[in-house]
């Protein structure tokens, strides 16, 4: 009987050792809250995770394993909450009921305005998926000297990223026409009225004003008007635009690496900022059929960042 019960003590105290343990982790840990599985989520992840060299200190969720009540758990804790994509932001915002820091990746910063926190967040930040406007602004200055108008489709709730496009255009001599779309308002004499007063198109993150459905419409009509379009995405290059400048996952997933180890050594998040690294596409096919003779891919990208900070 005593020996029962001396194994039922160091029993109880082993597991005592391994709470305080696991809420010690906890207290200062850092949790990826994946939108999905595999895809840019889990490239994100992977090079997050080799980005900041210790592994040990981070715990990955995919959204869907994860309950309100989980997500309520998560967030009453002092740790960092680093939510990836939309859904994920989302969910998180609608749960969120404490004390973590939060650092959103993979997001458009029209979706991160449009987030709704449950309460305030002590810490938040954001690295937003859109490139600058100045960084888009000189890809098209270096790709097609000749272009003064830079056609842009916005939603109206995105009026200040409609400011900062104005003034980057202005900056190299050219002409920003942007169009406002309101809410309702049909996308195709929008476009039409875009087309026919610019000489270049620049798509933005702004699903509200181009739905991702949309693109491919936007694209065939840009090109029948031998209207030359910039965008943000690979995939977009491949789908008919000209060309693009983008920061891909894992360009997003190092980033937000060095902002987690900044955060773990001052215990602060810096400010919300857009990915400073970048890679350039060309869709030579389109090029040659818009009779545009473009530089290199290495080319561009060496001018984008000879005139950026």
């Amino acid at each position: 009987m005593i020996l029962f019960r001396g194994a039922c003590m160091r029993l109880l105290a082993a597991v005592f050792l391994l709470l305080v343990a696991g809420h010690a982790w906890a207290a200062g840990g850092v949790h990826l809250i994946l939108s999905e599985a595999g895809g840019a989520y889990a490239e994100t992840e992977a090079s997050f995770r080799d980005a900041l060299g210790d592994g040990r200190q981070v715990k990955t969720w995919v959204l869907d394993t994860l309950t309100s009540a989980d997500l309520q758990v998560l967030s009453e804790q002092d740790q960092l909450l680093v939510p990836v994509g939309m859904k994920a932001a989302r969910a998180l915002a609608a749960q969120y009921s404490g004390r973590a820091d939060v650092l959103v990746l993979l997001l458009p910063r029209s979706a991160a305005a449009e987030l709704a926190w449950r309460v305030p967040v002590p810490d938040l930040a954001y690295l937003y998926l859109d490139q600058p406007p100045a960084r888009s602004v000189h890809l098209i200055r270096a790709a097609l000297p000749q272009a003064r108008r830079v056609g842009v489709l916005l939603s109206d709730e995105n009026s200040e990223l409609a400011a900062a496009i104005e003034s980057a255009a202005s900056s190299q001599g050219m002409t920003a026409m942007i169009r406002l779309l309101r809410g309702g308002e049909a996308l195709g004499p929008a476009l039409r009225e875009v087309l026919e007063d610019s000489d270049v198109l620049l798509l933005v993150p702004d699903a509200r004003a181009l739905p991702p459905s949309h693109l491919s419409v936007v694209l065939l009509a840009a090109y029948r008007q031998r209207v030359p379009t910039v965008g943000f995405s690979p995939a977009q290059v491949k789908s008919g635009a000209v060309l693009g400048v983008f920061s891909s996952p894992g360009h997003i997933g190092r980033q937000g690496a060095a902002l987690t180890k900044r955060w773990m050594q001052a215990g602060r998040l810096p400010e919300s900022q857009s990915a400073a690294s970048f890679a350039v596409d060309i869709n030579s096919n389109v090029a040659r059929s818009l009779g545009l003779a473009l530089p290199s891919v290495s080319e561009l990208a060496q001018r984008i960042g000879a005139h950026l900070p």
